[in-house]
């Protein structure tokens, strides 16, 4: 490659299957690196979410550095964008980082020949430690980088574990700059579930001290919870206001409310400054941090402009939520949230999980009973996913439930979009009859939930109303069917 005073480096989102969210990650390793690096890199984001055709714009900058980011289910995409590369500049360095190649870096490796380095866990430090090796021709000297896989002598070698960044305030905002905002990201959508507006993700914190069983978020973070000073999350809102013109922030925290003294300081902040005039936000909560002693925490996010709770309330059932979470949370603390949410006016978004390893059809009528019992403004139902690195994934190696897994089946949205069979976690439950049951749930009692709102959407595009023909109406469309049939097994008689 050479010495390289200054580099082309094109950080990749490869494809989401149609996410809204920008991609923060890559907005850090590029700010952090402009920051930060010695050497006035040029740097891109090519964001295939967003529409940009990535061979195309590979060809037309010739970068010398390619770095990927991806999960399980993008992990395959990523791998054929490494192969092009590959193929068309073979002395390009192909950094693959995300959430997959850090749950499983050699396996990573083994499977995909076209990535020449892995970033395990937080890239941000790492990834500018190797452009400053890169950039300088030092590629025997890789050994020396923290938190990273590559292959040495046709072996792999891992090195030591990357300390966590302690202070998050040293990372500078993502580079929105170099994501195409106001082109994709900033249409007006319902980002917040019910509200189509011009919104945004924006990040808190990092990390969350639970270890459920489903979640990959500890596979990066390590249950390590850091937060951002106030000071720091009001700048950073004060910029997308003044830059972007947002009507909504989504707060992709795990968990909103772990550090509720920087919650204050930060609603009281943006009352104080008039933004609660100008946007609405949403954030995620968890059930047993949430009491009747939080209510005026609860008011003052309102005041500051809250307008939706979102929980992760998994299942209706003790036994499986105790499961799935670490015996962290009951099912009566997830009622007694909801109450206490739509007790001072906000509304509540709740998930749930179905299809867990020795969950019983009794137990998913549990969460059935839930659902309808329960004044939740939108509901979304999932089939249980086992991710690489998470114990769920473990239980169901161990139970023989991962052969002939396709990474790809892993993207949650599969089975909805009617593109493929998603793997299951169940070992008590058939597959025709969890996927029977995962519809019955989602298309009666969640989604019917939501008519005035998804009536809203469709009169906001009506695109859509095609889309949601069938689950607004197919209550009315069922019982119509059910009683023509009938009908007809009569006129047989």
């Amino acid at each position: 490659m050479g010495l390289l005073l200054r580099m082309k480096i094109a950080l990749i989102n490869s494809g989401r299957f149609g996410d809204y969210q920008a991609p923060l990650s890559l907005g850090y390793l590029a700010s952090y690196t402009e920051k930060y690096s010695d050497k006035k890199h040029s740097i891109k984001i090519i964001d295939e979410n967003a529409g940009e055709d990535v061979e195309k714009e590979i060809l037309k900058d010739k970068p010398e550095v390619v770095g990927i980011t991806a999960t399980s289910a993008q992990i395959v995409r990523a791998n054929n964008i490494a192969t092009f590369v590959k193929k068309i500049y073979p002395e390009a360095i192909v950094i693959i980082g995300g959430v997959h190649v850090s749950s499983i870096p050699e396996q990573t490796l083994e499977e995909f020949h076209n990535f020449d380095i892995g970033v395990i866990g937080e890239g941000e430090a790492t990834f500018l430690e190797l452009i400053n090796l890169l950039g300088e021709n030092k590629l025997d000297e890789l050994k020396k980088v923290k938190g990273i896989i590559f292959r040495d002598k046709k072996k792999f070698f891992v090195t030591r574990p990357r300390p966590l960044i302690e202070n998050l305030d040293s990372i500078p905002f993502p580079a929105r700059h170099l994501m195409k905002m106001k082109e994709y990201y900033l249409k007006p959508r319902d980002v917040i579930r019910g509200v189509i507006k011009r919104t945004v993700q924006i990040m808190m914190s990092r990390g969350c001290p639970y270890r459920c069983i489903f979640c990959a978020s500890q596979i990066i973070h390590k249950c390590r919870y850091r937060i951002h000073s106030s000071k720091y999350i009001i700048s950073e809102i004060e910029h997308l206001l003044d830059e972007y013109n947002v009507e909504g922030l989504y707060f992709v925290d795990d968990i909103f409310t772990i550090n509720k003294k920087v919650v204050e300081e930060v609603c009281n902040a943006m009352i104080e400054k008039g933004m609660n005039e100008k946007i609405v936000w949403e954030a995620q909560l968890k059930a047993n941090l949430i009491s009747k002693n939080d209510v005026g925490l609860l008011n003052l996010m309102k005041k500051a402009g809250c307008i939706q709770a979102n929980f992760g309330f998994e299942s209706g059932n003790d036994r499986v939520l105790g499961m799935l979470k670490k015996n962290t949370v009951t099912v009566k603390q997830n009622a007694d949230a909801i109450e206490l949410c739509k007790s001072v006016g906000l509304r509540v978004l709740g998930n749930f999980i179905i299809g867990s390893p020795t969950e019983t059809v009794g137990e998913i009528n549990d969460t059935k009973k839930f659902i309808a019992n329960h004044d939740m403004d939108v509901v979304h139902v999932h089939l249980a996913a086992p991710f690489p690195g998470t114990e769920l994934w473990d239980i169901c190696k161990r139970k023989g439930l991962l052969k002939n897994v396709s990474w790809e089946d892993l993207w949650l949205g599969r089975l909805d979009k009617g593109t493929g069979k998603p793997i299951t976690c169940s070992d008590t439950i058939k597959y025709e009859e969890l996927l029977r049951i995962y519809r019955e749930i989602k298309f009666s009692n969640a989604l019917r939930k939501n008519k005035a709102l998804m009536l809203k959407k469709a009169i906001h595009d009506p695109r859509k109303v095609v889309k949601w023909f069938p689950i607004l109406f197919y209550p009315v469309l069922k019982q119509r069917l059910k009683s023509l049939f009938v009908s007809e097994k009569r006129k047989e008689s």
